[in-house]
């Protein structure tokens, strides 16, 4: 299960110079989650996840582990 903790958003929502879309799917159960600029979010460990870029690019993405 994916699990968004909190939603922020782009600087500018809308603005396709500002947008970063990430798509995210848990291959175990094949659901989909995008989320934008400012997400925070949470995975169970040991899912099977997998992440994609929606737009052009994607400035900064932090993943942190144990």
């Amino acid at each position: 299960m994916l699990l968004p903790v909190a939603q922020g958003g782009a600087a500018n929502p809308g603005d396709p110079d500002t947008d970063e879309d990430i798509r995210v799917r848990n291959e175990e159960t094949e659901e989909q989650h995008e989320f934008k600029a400012g997400d925070v979010i949470g995975f169970s460990q040991g899912r099977a996840i997998r992440w994609t870029n929606v737009t052009p690019f994607v400035r900064c993405i932090f993943v942190v582990t144990r």
